[in-house]
């Protein structure tokens, strides 16, 4: 059966256009979503192209088959502000000290703290369970 690119009424958060998206590229919506935010904010040309998407795709229905890989979340442990660098280091599987220095080091030029910015607000917080 061929898989369908749809809105996602499941795992949405405005439309559900970036769920949908990541589910069909098997992709963490996440990522997709911390994408999307980028482009918006590089020019403002993600804001037409999401809405554009969102007129076009069909939407899901409750039930379809979601993106069940690993995710990426803010931690609740080990957390020194929002949880993002060691959320990115369970995802990825390294250090987290080393992703806090590139962070740092991104941070003086202004990329870093706003991609840090952008996580803590995107990420889910990681669930416990």
């Amino acid at each position: 059966m061929q898989r369908r690119l749809k809105r996602s009424l499941n795992d949405k958060k405005l439309f559900g256009v970036c769920a949908g998206l990541g589910n069909y590229l098997n992709v963490d919506p996440s990522i997709v979503r911390l994408i999307t935010v980028c482009a918006v904010l590089c020019g403002g040309v993600g804001v037409l192209v999401y809405f554009i998407a969102a007129l076009i795709m069909p939407r899901g229905e409750y039930g379809d088959e979601e993106y069940s890989g690993p995710r990426l979340c803010r931690a609740r442990y080990d957390a020194k502000i929002f949880g993002v660098c060691q959320g990115l280091a369970n995802y990825f599987s390294v250090d987290v000290t080393v992703l806090r220095i590139i962070l740092l080091i991104l941070a003086f030029s202004g990329i870093g703290l706003i991609f840090y910015i952008i996580a803590g607000i995107v990420l889910p917080i990681d669930n416990p369970s």
